[in-house]
């Protein structure tokens, strides 16, 4: 608990905001940034950018953590 406090502290974001369930909300509007491309094509650039941002915040939460660990 103390290592998600300190986490959230570096964030500036409250400790409860990693135990909140997804928002179904967040999922990606492609259709309107992509009105005429085919569903397979817009699944496609979905699971794409989802994995983009998948390895982009293991790495931010990497970094936190060994940045928490000079503590």
């Amino acid at each position: 608990m103390e290592m998600i406090e300190k986490i959230a502290n570096i964030l500036r974001i409250e400790p409860y905001f990693f135990f909140k369930s997804p928002k179904k909300s967040m999922n990606l509007e492609t259709e309107s940034l992509f009105p005429r491309l085919p569903n397979s094509m817009k699944n496609q650039i979905n699971t794409q950018i989802k994995t983009q941002i998948n390895q982009l915040t293991s790495e931010i939460i990497k970094e936190t953590y060994e940045i928490l660990n000079k503590y």
